[in-house]
Protein backbone atom coordinates (compact mmCIF):
# COMPACT_ATOMS: atom_id res chain seq x y z
CA UNK A 1 0.00 0.00 0.00
CA UNK A 2 1.76 3.42 -0.89
CA UNK A 3 0.40 5.12 1.85
CA UNK A 4 2.59 6.52 4.53
CA UNK A 5 1.52 8.06 7.91
CA UNK A 6 3.91 10.65 9.18
CA UNK A 7 5.29 11.21 12.71
CA UNK A 8 6.22 14.79 14.10
CA UNK A 9 8.85 16.17 12.43
CA UNK A 10 9.74 19.20 9.81
CA UNK A 11 6.96 17.55 6.87
CA UNK A 12 4.01 17.65 9.15
CA UNK A 13 5.01 21.00 10.26
CA UNK A 14 4.65 22.51 7.30
CA UNK A 15 1.96 20.41 6.31
CA UNK A 16 -0.23 21.52 8.98
CA UNK A 17 1.20 25.39 8.47
CA UNK A 18 -0.40 25.29 4.92
CA UNK A 19 -4.06 24.74 6.10
CA UNK A 20 -3.93 26.21 9.52
CA UNK A 21 -4.21 22.23 10.93
CA UNK A 22 -4.01 21.50 14.65
CA UNK A 23 -4.40 18.21 14.52
CA UNK A 24 -1.36 15.24 14.26
CA UNK A 25 -3.23 12.68 12.14
CA UNK A 26 -1.63 13.00 8.43
CA UNK A 27 -0.76 10.37 5.90
CA UNK A 28 0.09 10.71 2.23
CA UNK A 29 -0.37 8.14 -0.39
CA UNK A 30 1.78 8.31 -3.45
CA UNK A 31 -0.34 7.73 -6.19
CA UNK A 32 -0.73 9.21 -10.19
CA UNK A 33 -3.96 8.03 -10.62
CA UNK A 34 -7.31 10.61 -10.70
CA UNK A 35 -8.99 11.86 -7.60
CA UNK A 36 -12.50 13.05 -8.10
CA UNK A 37 -13.27 15.87 -5.58
CA UNK A 38 -15.99 14.31 -3.65
CA UNK A 39 -17.49 16.52 -0.74
CA UNK A 40 -20.65 17.43 0.68
CA UNK A 41 -21.82 18.12 4.03
CA UNK A 42 -24.30 15.64 5.64
CA UNK A 43 -24.29 14.60 9.20
CA UNK A 44 -21.40 16.93 10.00
CA UNK A 45 -19.01 14.46 7.59
CA UNK A 46 -17.34 16.79 4.45
CA UNK A 47 -13.83 16.45 3.21
CA UNK A 48 -11.92 20.14 2.06
CA UNK A 49 -9.30 20.09 -0.43
CA UNK A 50 -6.64 22.54 -1.16
CA UNK A 51 -3.78 22.15 -3.67
CA UNK A 52 -0.31 23.45 -3.58
CA UNK A 53 3.06 23.92 -5.33
CA UNK A 54 6.05 22.66 -4.51
CA UNK A 55 6.94 25.99 -3.35
CA UNK A 56 3.98 26.02 -0.49
CA UNK A 57 2.23 28.69 -3.10
CA UNK A 58 -1.93 27.42 -2.86
CA UNK A 59 -2.92 25.79 -6.68
CA UNK A 60 -6.31 26.78 -7.83
CA UNK A 61 -8.54 24.18 -8.09
CA UNK A 62 -12.47 23.58 -8.83
CA UNK A 63 -14.54 22.05 -6.23
CA UNK A 64 -17.78 22.60 -4.52
CA UNK A 65 -19.20 21.53 -1.08
CA UNK A 66 -22.76 20.77 -1.53
CA UNK A 67 -25.48 20.47 1.06
CA UNK A 68 -27.78 17.72 -0.53
CA UNK A 69 -27.54 14.36 0.31
CA UNK A 70 -26.11 13.26 -3.05
CA UNK A 71 -23.45 16.11 -4.56
CA UNK A 72 -24.61 17.40 -8.15
CA UNK A 73 -21.41 19.09 -10.26
CA UNK A 74 -22.11 19.54 -14.02
CA UNK A 75 -24.99 16.98 -14.14
CA UNK A 76 -23.21 14.44 -11.46
CA UNK A 77 -20.10 14.27 -12.76
CA UNK A 78 -17.63 15.31 -10.51
CA UNK A 79 -14.57 17.11 -11.14
CA UNK A 80 -11.40 15.41 -11.32
CA UNK A 81 -7.87 16.00 -10.03
CA UNK A 82 -5.09 14.98 -11.99
CA UNK A 83 -1.69 14.06 -10.20
CA UNK A 84 1.55 16.21 -11.29
CA UNK A 85 5.20 15.88 -10.16
CA UNK A 86 4.82 20.00 -9.56
CA UNK A 87 2.00 19.88 -7.33
CA UNK A 88 0.13 18.00 -4.14
CA UNK A 89 -3.33 17.82 -3.15
CA UNK A 90 -4.29 18.12 0.72
CA UNK A 91 -7.64 16.62 1.81
CA UNK A 92 -8.96 17.59 5.61
CA UNK A 93 -11.67 14.62 6.13
CA UNK A 94 -14.38 15.12 9.09
CA UNK A 95 -16.86 12.55 9.54
CA UNK A 96 -19.85 13.20 11.84
CA UNK A 97 -17.85 15.54 13.29
CA UNK A 98 -14.74 13.97 14.22
CA UNK A 99 -11.60 14.97 12.87
CA UNK A 100 -10.09 12.27 10.57
CA UNK A 101 -6.98 13.99 9.59
CA UNK A 102 -4.83 15.20 6.24
CA UNK A 103 -4.87 13.11 3.57
CA UNK A 104 -2.13 14.41 1.43
CA UNK A 105 -1.78 13.14 -2.50
CA UNK A 106 1.51 13.40 -4.21
CA UNK A 107 2.63 11.86 -7.56
CA UNK A 108 5.33 9.35 -7.88
CA UNK A 109 7.98 11.66 -9.05
CA UNK A 110 6.88 14.32 -6.62
CA UNK A 111 10.58 15.49 -5.27
CA UNK A 112 8.16 15.12 -1.67
CA UNK A 113 8.95 11.44 -2.11
CA UNK A 114 12.07 12.28 -0.67
CA UNK A 115 11.29 13.13 2.39
CA UNK A 116 9.30 10.74 3.56
CA UNK A 117 10.16 7.81 6.15
CA UNK A 118 11.91 4.68 5.36
CA UNK A 119 8.60 2.69 5.88
CA UNK A 120 10.55 -1.05 5.20
CA UNK A 121 12.33 -1.70 8.60
CA UNK A 122 13.48 -5.21 8.88
CA UNK A 123 10.49 -7.33 11.51
CA UNK A 124 10.37 -11.15 12.05
CA UNK A 125 7.03 -12.69 10.88
CA UNK A 126 6.10 -12.94 14.61
CA UNK A 127 6.74 -9.09 15.07
CA UNK A 128 4.67 -8.22 12.08
CA UNK A 129 1.67 -10.65 12.85
CA UNK A 130 1.68 -8.98 16.56
CA UNK A 131 1.74 -5.41 14.91
CA UNK A 132 -1.16 -6.16 12.36
CA UNK A 133 -3.23 -7.57 14.95
CA UNK A 134 -2.84 -4.20 16.85
CA UNK A 135 -3.68 -2.31 13.95
CA UNK A 136 -6.38 -4.38 12.42
CA UNK A 137 -8.43 -5.56 16.09
CA UNK A 138 -9.96 -3.68 19.10
CA UNK A 139 -8.15 -4.62 22.11
CA UNK A 140 -10.66 -7.10 23.56
CA UNK A 141 -10.67 -8.89 20.28
CA UNK A 142 -7.01 -9.72 20.08
CA UNK A 143 -5.86 -12.13 22.67
CA UNK A 144 -7.96 -14.90 21.00
CA UNK A 145 -6.03 -14.29 17.70
CA UNK A 146 -2.91 -14.51 19.76
CA UNK A 147 -3.94 -17.96 20.98
CA UNK A 148 -5.32 -19.04 17.49
CA UNK A 149 -1.74 -18.18 16.29
CA UNK A 150 -0.40 -20.20 19.36
CA UNK A 151 1.20 -17.92 21.15
CA UNK A 152 1.68 -17.27 25.02
CA UNK A 153 1.06 -14.12 26.89
CA UNK A 154 4.39 -14.55 28.02
CA UNK A 155 5.26 -14.31 24.52
CA UNK A 156 2.97 -11.62 23.41
CA UNK A 157 4.54 -9.30 26.09
CA UNK A 158 8.11 -10.07 24.51
CA UNK A 159 7.29 -9.22 21.30
CA UNK A 160 5.26 -5.95 22.27
CA UNK A 161 8.30 -5.19 24.31
CA UNK A 162 10.75 -5.31 21.32
CA UNK A 163 8.17 -3.33 19.06
CA UNK A 164 7.62 -0.78 21.60
CA UNK A 165 11.68 -0.45 21.55
CA UNK A 166 11.19 -0.03 17.68
CA UNK A 167 8.93 2.75 18.06
CA UNK A 168 6.41 0.62 16.75
CA UNK A 169 3.78 0.75 19.10
CA UNK A 170 3.52 3.50 22.22
CA UNK A 171 4.04 2.64 26.41
CA UNK A 172 -0.03 1.75 26.33
CA UNK A 173 0.62 -0.61 23.47
CA UNK A 174 -1.25 1.63 20.52
CA UNK A 175 0.35 1.15 17.44
CA UNK A 176 2.19 4.68 15.82
CA UNK A 177 2.37 5.96 12.74
CA UNK A 178 5.84 4.58 11.90
CA UNK A 179 4.02 1.09 12.89
CA UNK A 180 1.18 1.62 10.76
CA UNK A 181 3.98 2.18 8.15
CA UNK A 182 5.46 -0.83 8.57
CA UNK A 183 1.70 -2.66 8.20
CA UNK A 184 1.45 -1.25 5.40
CA UNK A 185 4.48 -2.01 3.66
CA UNK A 186 4.35 -5.44 4.32
CA UNK A 187 1.09 -6.14 2.43
CA UNK A 188 -0.23 -4.80 -1.18
CA UNK A 189 -3.95 -4.92 0.20
CA UNK A 190 -6.21 -5.26 3.19
CA UNK A 191 -7.55 -8.95 1.97
CA UNK A 192 -4.22 -9.93 2.30
CA UNK A 193 -3.64 -8.72 5.42
CA UNK A 194 -6.49 -10.29 6.51
CA UNK A 195 -5.23 -13.78 5.22
CA UNK A 196 -2.33 -13.61 6.68
CA UNK A 197 -3.52 -13.03 10.19
CA UNK A 198 -6.04 -16.35 9.38
CA UNK A 199 -3.18 -18.51 8.30
CA UNK A 200 -0.80 -17.43 10.49
CA UNK A 201 0.93 -20.16 13.20
CA UNK A 202 4.16 -18.93 15.26
CA UNK A 203 7.20 -19.50 13.28
CA UNK A 204 9.37 -19.93 16.39
CA UNK A 205 9.53 -20.89 20.02
CA UNK A 206 10.34 -17.47 21.70
CA UNK A 207 12.94 -17.65 24.87
CA UNK A 208 11.48 -15.47 27.13
CA UNK A 209 14.45 -16.35 29.93
CA UNK A 210 17.20 -15.31 27.29
CA UNK A 211 17.59 -11.54 28.47
CA UNK A 212 16.93 -12.50 32.54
Amino acid sequence: MNKIYLSQGELMDKLKSLVKYKGTKICVEISDAPKSLHSYWDGGSCNDYDCFDMNGNRVEINYLIQTAPIPFWQDGKLPDYIPTPDKFLVEHVTFCGKDLGLHVYIHPACVMTKMLPDNKPNVSNNELFVLNTICSLKSFARADEYRNAGFTTAEIDKLKEILYQKGFINKAGAITPTGRNVVNSAFNSIGERQEFSWRFKKEQVIDIAKDA
